[in-house]
């Protein structure tokens, strides 16, 4: 006998995973293992799909999750875009390790980090109240694979909420969104959303309102596939990095070199990059990266929390320009001559030092040369200026990326003590 499933959009979700329309029957739904529902108002009667492992939840409007109560194989839930009022059901999934909580009108994170077999998950774009902030900030620093927003975001989000229903931020430093969670009112897509990168200048204007803001920025209306963003970042402990490390198509001597950077320092979040993500990023460059340094970040990329991105001191055993300094490792933008002038040199930057903006970190985009160089950005730019070769402003400082990782002896976090190196 087909169990009673009254709301059109499960009733939907359901005719399009088991590729015919209703009724369906016990068996047909025990034995699905994955589910889409979007523009919901109510899940029940999805109790009885008692074999999903996967349960992606979008642009819609609930009390709770009391049917995952009836799902113990669930292994992963998303709940996208969505009004809810609770996680409370999903707690007694004992193989619930991923959750990923996208946009949603959650204040509370006690329910999540209420999940024994939690593991990993990513939560943007929620207005957590204080306390739950400091927890999950906690819970990642504890370990827990937990994608997190910059603080700034989160408290934009939190504004946003109190007073208009919104929220926004971006996804794993992707094109922030402004998302009003619930079922769609203002556009015909699965939820409303906007692709606006700045809301805090909208935000402060005495005629602020919802409708106001879609109408004004109608040509930024988007409806991305939020569950692919979550993919384009992969966090992992040491553990997860020698495994990416040894699944890697990177030469023999730098995974040896990028393990024991790794290694030393065991108790730090890494993540790395899907091509996907790479890809995207090529599409908005003038240039190609190396296959070198694109096999790096598909194997390691950064380190969280992020952002703001964690510098790194270099010991005394690096170059002398370097010794004892703090870089950030990460490319950061010139003007747009000097770095078509730079580009058309060779040269892209990688890093930028913590103590003068003026210097920087670059690598070659000639895969056949690996080194890492040092420049100050002045005296490149009046090469530039003077119509001269910048490539003398240019000075050898390591023999590859995964040497200068190797004379790293701190990571140093935003207003906390450096984490230091241990020897291995």
């Amino acid at each position: 006998m087909s169990p009673a499933i009254h709301d059109p959009a499960c009733v939907t979700a359901l005719a399009e995973a088991l590729q015919h329309d209703a009724p369906f029957s016990a068996t047909e739904l025990g034995g699905l293992l994955s589910l889409t529902v979007v523009g919901a108002r109510s899940l029940d009667g999805l109790q009885a799909c008692v074999g999903l492992t996967h349960l992606r939840i979008i642009g819609s409007e609930l009390d709770g999750l009391a049917v995952c109560g009836a799902m113990p194989a669930l292994a992963h839930l998303e709940v996208i875009a969505t009004c809810i009022g609770s996680l409370e059901g999903a707690s007694s999934c004992a193989e619930l390790a991923r959750v990923d909580l996208l946009y949603t009108s959650l204040t509370s994170a006690a329910d999540l980090l209420a999940l024994k077999a939690l593991r990993c998950g990513a939560v943007f774009g929620n207005p957590w109240d204080d306390q739950s902030w400091l927890d999950l900030r906690a819970a990642a620093e504890a370990g827990l694979l937990i994608d997190l927003p910059a603080e700034f975001d989160w408290k934009t989000t939190r504004q946003l909420w109190e007073g208009h229903g919104l929220c926004w931020g971006p996804i794993a430093d992707m094109m922030p969104m402004v998302v009003r969670p619930g079922l769609p009112e203002l556009t015909s897509n699965a939820y409303d959303a906007l692709a606006l990168a700045f809301i805090r200048h909208e935000l402060n204007q005495p005629d602020f309102g919802v409708g106001k803001l879609f109408e004004e920025y109608a040509g930024l209306i988007a409806c991305p596939d939020m569950s692919e963003r979550t993919s384009y970042r992969t966090l992992g402990r040491i553990a997860d990095v020698r495994g990416w490390i040894a699944g890697s198509s990177l030469r023999d001597d730098d995974k040896a070199d990028l393990s024991r950077f790794a290694g030393r320092f065991p108790t730090v979040t890494f993540y790395r990059l899907s091509q996907a993500r790479l890809d995207i990023e090529a599409s908005h460059d003038a240039y190609a990266l190396p296959d070198w340094f694109l096999e790096l970040r598909r194997t390691l990329d950064g380190w969280l929390p992020r952002p703001p991105f964690i510098p790194v001191r270099f010991g005394d055993s690096a170059h002398g320009s370097l010794s004892g300094r703090a870089f950030y490792l990460a490319q950061y933008g010139h003007g747009a001559d000097e770095e078509a002038a730079l580009v058309a040199a060779g040269f892209v930057n990688i890093g930028l030092a913590v103590d003068d903006p003026r210097i920087f970190l670059a690598i070659q985009l000639n895969g056949g040369d690996r080194c890492i160089y040092v420049y100050d950005v002045l005296d490149a730019g009046r090469a530039v200026h003077e119509r001269r070769d910048p490539t003398p402003c240019f000075t050898p400082v390591a023999d590859s990326y995964f040497e200068l990782l190797d004379r790293v002896v701190a990571l140093l976090p935003q207003g906390k003590d450096p984490i230091l190196a241990v020897e291995l």
